[in-house]
């Protein structure tokens, strides 16, 4: 995300990961994504890249807690029907992509 006009935060459950981003100079708070470590509406935009099939359930509960915008990117083998159905609980989805194997979806806060 180098370049973006913002300021970015990484959220890290493994300690080990989060040394290793924070070694390469990025900002990264330890934190489940199930129990995110921000006031409500801290961020505009959440981003979930490839993740968000190791998320337990409130993960996307939380992210709408904290982001008015979410960009969430399933792989193709990931339960989607499982995550759409958690997602959709929290995020109206606006924004589909299906010409990539994986898959993006754009989302609105409910």
């Amino acid at each position: 995300m180098e370049g973006w006009p913002c300021k970015i935060r990484g959220i890290e459950p493994s300690q080990e990961m989060a040394a290793s981003a924070c070694g390469k100079g990025l900002d990264v708070t330890i934190a489940p994504a199930e129990s995110l470590p921000f006031p409500d509406n801290s961020f505009d935009l959440a981003i979930a890249v490839t993740s968000a099939h190791h998320f337990k359930p409130g993960a996307f509960k939380e992210m709408a807690r904290v982001a008015k915008l979410a960009a969430i990117t399933l792989l193709a083998k990931s339960d989607i029907g499982r995550i759409r159905r958690d997602v959709e609980k929290h995020w109206t989805i606006r924004l589909e992509s299906d010409c990539h194997p994986d898959v993006i979806w754009i989302c609105d806060r409910r």
